[in-house]
């Protein structure tokens, strides 16, 4: 068998593969979804690190009172703060440090929402410079 055949063969299985694919691709849904990334995916982002360092400086408050439980205080916060992260999560949402974002619109931001619905106050001083601006 000479090269002419060897190339003549080649083409013949690369092209019914391809038919095969695109065959594939377009008549079975399931199997395209499973390959092929969520072009609906929503994406929100969340710069953790700035309301923990808000909450942290809160709970600084707290320590001046004698008999505070600031342990308990912290590990009450964490929950919180993870059960918020997950209540996204929970209505189709993926969300994303924002420290490790390169670019993106800046209304993909919950970080404000998030410290308000856990009674965090952000201030100038807990905003580090991030993707998002903050």
């Amino acid at each position: 068998m000479g090269w002419m055949e060897v190339v003549l063969i080649t083409t013949i299985v690369v092209t019914i593969l391809g038919i095969g694919v695109i065959y594939s691709l377009r008549h079975f849904p399931s199997f395209t979804s499973s390959i092929l990334p969520d072009r609906n995916e929503k994406t929100l982002l969340l710069d953790t690190e700035r309301i923990i360092d808000a909450k942290m400086a809160q709970l600084q408050e707290v320590v001046k009172t004698p008999g505070s439980d600031i342990s308990g205080l912290g590990v009450a916060f964490g929950k919180d703060l993870a059960a918020s992260i997950q209540s996204y999560a929970d209505r189709g949402y993926v969300v994303l440090n924002s420290r490790y974002v390169v670019a993106c619109p800046k209304d993909l931001d919950i970080t404000e929402e998030v410290a308000e619905a856990l009674k965090v106050k952000l201030s100038a001083s807990t905003s580090k410079p991030t993707a998002l601006g903050n």
